[in-house]
């Protein structure tokens, strides 16, 4: 990682962090759609938690069964890990 990079990056993991504290809080406060769990499973997935994002998308489906949106993106991430 070069030196300019760094603050970047420094940046970009607190940033994902706050988002992800920020979601949470609201599925939390059981303010939900189908969409807020997509939110959160691609913040973890772009921070590489692929296993993460596949747990927030099936919990995200035990509320919203059968949801094309949700179910696309976990059998995607199912088959980027396997």
């Amino acid at each position: 990682m070069g030196l300019l990079s760094w603050p970047k990056q420094l940046f970009y993991n607190l940033g994902s962090r706050v988002a992800i504290f920020l979601v949470r809080r609201r599925i939390k406060k059981g303010r939900t759609q189908p969409h807020v769990w997509l939110v959160l499973a691609r913040l973890h997935e772009v921070r590489r938690e692929y296993n993460t994002a596949v747990e927030v998308l099936r919990m995200g489906l035990k509320e919203f069964p059968n949801n094309p949106i949700l179910n696309s993106h976990l059998k995607r991430l199912e088959n980027h890990s396997g």
